[in-house]
């Protein structure tokens, strides 16, 4: 068999994120350790030792692989970062296992911690206790139930709680998607081309500013909700033409 000569591996652009995003996590350490002091008993001044990456998680995670997928390019690209994976359950059990010092440096398990990297914590659900109730919520409203909300809304005058978007209606093409779920039928599609980015700054300084990859992700054309993970869309490539 044989490709079609039109056809080459160089049209599916590469995608290192995970590269990006680790080097972005460091450089965040590095930072932390060149701008924060650490005040001794006597008076003393001196720099912080490197801070520790905490990864807050769910209790039972679901996106495990790319997680660790990130975290042990972190820690093979930079073999002195000290990594700590924690669900919220766990850092909240106890006074002892997180804690704030009087110059405010977190500590967790007695570890200094330099940067925060929440993977948990972006629907509801994630916060099923009285502690967390006034935690803010989204979700995406469309069509006809946009115009009923904004009723809704404008008689409560609410509505600054929320931002309205011009939809956009991407290119539509016919394609298949394979899920264990799903019959493997030729379906209308569009697609959603996410760019990812890593920003780091501090007040008017930018330390870093670049973009880190990408993220294609295809959904039926009837799908208003595009979430991977929810069961709305699916992983795709992007081949440039």
């Amino acid at each position: 068999m044989k490709a079609a000569p039109f056809l080459s591996s160089t049209q599916v652009p590469d995608c290192n994120s995970a590269d990006n995003f680790a080097d972005a996590l460091w450089k965040a350490c590095e930072l932390y350790s060149e701008h924060v002091t650490r005040v001794d008993r006597d008076g003393t001044e001196s720099r912080t030792a490197h801070g520790a990456v905490l990864m807050v998680v769910a209790v039972n995670e679901t996106n495990v692989y790319d997680q660790y997928a990130l975290l042990s390019r972190l820690l093979l690209r930079h073999p002195e970062a000290t990594v700590l994976v924690r669900t919220f359950e766990e850092l909240v059990e106890s006074k002892e296992r997180l804690q704030l010092d009087d110059q405010s440096r977190l500590f967790v398990d007695k570890t200094e911690v330099a940067v925060v990297y929440f993977r948990h914590g972006y629907v509801p659900e994630h916060f099923p206790s009285e502690e967390f109730d006034h935690v803010i919520f989204d979700f995406t409203i469309c069509a006809d139930d946009l115009v009923r909300m904004l009723e809704t809304l404008m008689e409560q005058g609410d509505q600054r709680s929320y931002v309205i978007m011009e939809r956009l209606y991407p290119f539509v093409v016919e394609n298949y998607v394979l899920c264990s779920k799903r019959t493997h039928d030729r379906r209308q599609m569009v697609s959603e081309l996410g760019i990812f980015g890593v920003f780091i700054g501090r007040g008017d300084d930018v330390f870093l500013n670049e973009p880190s990859g990408h993220l294609l992700r295809t959904k039926p054309i009837e799908s208003n909700e595009g979430g991977i993970a929810a069961g709305y869309g699916f992983l795709d490539s992007p081949f440039l033409v």
